[in-house]
């Protein structure tokens, strides 16, 4: 439970011999002296913003970090249902196990990196990431994007078969912050971390790739 600083909180006391009935022997009430922790009033606007953190304690429904979705399935399948909502975040330190891939076919931002007490990307303290673990599961995202750009910034994906992330399509792609790892190693891979076909810009920017096995493009491979 959570109180705010200033609440009422009503109690008493009860007590019992062995042996014989229990006894109030004191009621009372005393004032809250505390502060909420920084999750409870925090997150981006409900409007655009579908929030995900497997430790959120309120409604599950994404609006807040409060009420993020626990399951990062659910906080994906509103994502795609909802096309009012263009950013998806992802927070805590907690590995995000999905359970099969999944395509993103708009302009939208998923990000990572949050501690879950930020209202902007901004306040985020850039030290760590949201872990997409593929269980080395093939092509772990993919996207057609015909238009826009499609951003994935604070992300970090891992343990995918194939590919982690690969991008067909006309739209753009930018990649902020990210780290590809485990990547590929399953049969004559090109562009473990990332493939990309397409008359497309790629933009990559403070990206890591570790142990990404492929037979051409260990990390990234574009193609017209």
């Amino acid at each position: 439970f959570y109180y705010a600083n200033g609440d009422v909180i009503f109690g008493k006391v009860v007590v019992s011999d062995h042996g014989s009935d229990a006894k109030v022997v004191r009621t009372g009430s005393f004032t809250m002296e505390s502060s909420l922790p920084p999750f409870w009033t925090a997150g981006g606007d409900p409007a655009t913003v579908i929030h995900c953190w497997p430790g959120a304690p309120g409604d599950n429904d994404g609006t807040s970090w409060r009420h993020a979705y626990t399951s990062f399935a659910a906080a994906l399948a509103a994502f795609a249902a909802d096309e009012t909502k263009t950013e998806l975040w992802l927070g805590g330190t907690d590995a995000f196990a999905v359970t099969e891939p999944f395509a993103i076919e708009r302009a939208v931002a998923v990000r990572g990196g949050f501690t879950c007490g930020e209202n902007a990307p901004e306040e985020r303290p850039f030290t760590q990431y949201a872990t997409l673990d593929g269980g080395f599961a093939s092509d772990l995202v993919t996207s057609a994007l015909a238009a826009g750009t499609l951003t994935f910034d604070g992300i970090a994906f891992r343990a995918a078969a194939s590919h982690a992330l690969v991008k067909t399509g006309s739209g753009d792609l930018a990649l902020l912050n990210c780290r590809f790892a485990d990547c590929g190693g399953v049969g004559p891979t090109i562009g473990a971390g990332v493939n990309m076909t397409g008359a497309a810009n790629l933009v990559v920017s403070n990206c890591t790739f570790d142990s990404c096995l492929s037979s051409q493009g260990a990390g990234t491979d574009t193609a017209d």
